[in-house]
């Protein structure tokens, strides 16, 4: 059986996916050589993980039964996220207390990371779809 789902997501649920977006720049910082800003951003992760943690206990976040079975392991995946942002920032201190001595600035303080568009609409609002695309259904009438 098909389900459609229409979801209005309070803000606090977009926090699940800012931590994640969070602890994936902090492995930019890494690379970069950029020590202070990591653990900036590992401690905004694990800021907003553990919101979307005590979000998802509250009564607002609604569990659903039936649907993808992606939506199911939210809940695991933030856990896991939480835990290796903790460990990688518990590391990164140590590091950076005795080798590197970078200055750490305040997360709060941090640019945000925006979300950015994947694909340009070129502009084209009616296409007609070649006749190998379209489904027999459209090719032909139903009843002839």
């Amino acid at each position: 059986m098909f389900y459609t789902f229409l979801l209005f997501l309070p803000s606090n649920c977009f926090t699940i996916l800012a931590a994640r977006a969070e602890f994936l720049q902090s492995q930019v910082e890494r690379r970069e050589n950029n020590y202070g800003n990591e653990i900036a951003r590992l401690e905004r992760a694990v800021k907003m993980s553990r919101e979307g943690a005590e979000f998802m206990k509250s009564k607002g976040f609604v569990k659903l039964i039936d649907g993808p079975e992606s939506l199911g392991k939210t809940p695991s995946c933030l856990q896991s996220l939480l835990v290796n942002a903790k460990q990688r920032r518990r590391v990164i201190v140590d590091e950076n207390n005795s080798i590197y001595h970078e200055q750490v600035p305040d997360s709060n303080k941090m640019t945000k990371i925006q979300g950015k568009d994947m694909m340009e609409f070129n502009g084209e609002k009616d296409c007609e779809l070649p006749v190998e695309f379209m489904p027999l259904g459209l090719q032909r009438p139903m009843f002839s």
